[in-house]
């Protein structure tokens, strides 16, 4: 179950309510309901989860072992950025860390705020010829959202993290898909893809 925590206005810093309380060893202790809304989760999925799981950047380890840091008391703060899927838009929108120590009475942990940083990138080009192409190949909601990942340039296991679902059960969505497009590979799928947007 998780953990349901009051946290004070004060300790989450700007707008947006979407943080996590991470320990030290990287895994989610407690979520902000607003952020399991933005990742498309209940608070229960996220919670013991790792961090990874929830988020990607290039240089997430770095990101995570400062967390642990602040977590442990051996930094009053971190600030970085990183990447979070939106599961209402299917983009991975860009927000700025900023973590502080958070004491929980029998443990410390860093309460992690997200702040955005950019406009989100659009899912998939929207444009009608498009959309009524690929209409015609009757693709499930999970099949279109796997979709709009590889067309970004997702690979398998960033999608599989991203979506909380194992890379084979990616894998599986995209061999229906490629049946249904009528292509046999990744490559043919992005060109056939590509051949739509002009």
């Amino acid at each position: 179950m998780a953990l349901e925590i009051d946290i004070p206005r004060a300790a989450t810093p700007g707008p947006t309510g979407l943080f996590a309380l991470v320990g030290s060893d990287g895994h989610v202790q407690a979520v902000s309901r607003s952020l399991a809304d933005y990742t498309g989760h209940d608070s229960n999925d996220v919670v013991g989860r790792h961090f990874t799981d929830l988020a990607i950047a290039n240089d997430l380890p770095k990101v995570i072992g400062r967390l642990a840091q602040v977590a442990n008391g051996q930094l009053d703060e971190h600030t970085g950025t990183l990447q979070i899927a939106n599961r209402h838009t299917g983009a991975f929108d860009t927000f700025v860390v900023c973590a502080q120590p958070f004491d929980l009475g029998d443990r410390t942990a860093a309460i992690v705020s997200l702040l955005p940083a950019a406009p989100a990138v659009p899912a998939a080009p929207t444009d009608d010829d498009r959309a009524s192409y690929l209409a015609e190949f009757r693709l499930s909601g999970r099949e279109r959202e796997i979709l709009d990942l590889v067309d970004q340039g997702y690979r398998v296991s960033t999608i599989a993290k991203s979506l909380f679902i194992s890379p084979s059960t990616v894998r599986n969505h995209l061999s229906a898909i490629f049946r249904k497009v009528g292509v046999t590979n990744q490559a043919e799928l992005l060109e056939r893809l590509k051949q739509t947007t002009g």
